[in-house]
């Protein structure tokens, strides 16, 4: 589990991770399956081996029932963007080469890759006095053309 991350991993199964401040507990459960399967520990390390223990009695307990454990993510995404948007973005894929779901995928993957970079613009100007004729006006002599900065959270 990363520090940045509020949830655990084990067999491609997501679990959450919340804590009850009177109970003192820290509980949680598997995250986008149908089936209600929880945990609960009163230590972070106590709580991972639950989680990998509940994961673990979750798939027995599908085979003991003779039925596929489900799974948190398939692959396959069903959505609905309306006629419109559908048919520009089937264009759009078309003259790019690539199939509608490459396309979507790519579109998806850079919307999120961009959502962890922050961009920075800065201008900088400098100024110098000239004094011709006994008129004095600032004149900017070094104009930098904008400069962009990039920074990766």
């Amino acid at each position: 589990m990363s520090k940045n991350k509020q949830q655990l991993s084990y067999k491609n199964y997501l679990g959450s991770v919340n804590f009850d401040l009177e109970e003192y507990i820290i509980y949680g459960e598997i995250m986008f399956i149908n089936d209600l399967v929880t945990y609960e520990a009163t230590s972070i390390t106590q709580l991972k081996n639950e989680f990998e223990l509940a994961v673990d009695d979750y798939i027995d307990t599908c085979k003991t029932l003779n039925r596929e454990p489900q799974k948190a993510f398939s692959g396959s995404l069903n959505i609905r963007i309306g006629a419109k948007l559908h048919k520009k973005v089937a264009m759009e894929a078309h003259l790019s080469g690539i199939s509608l779901n490459e396309f979507i995928k790519k579109s998806v993957d850079d919307k999120l890759s961009d959502k962890f970079m922050v961009k920075h613009h800065f201008h900088h100007h400098d100024y110098m006095n000239s004094n011709s004729a006994g008129i004095t006006i600032d004149i900017p002599y070094n104009l930098y053309v904008a400069e962009e900065k990039w920074q990766y959270n």
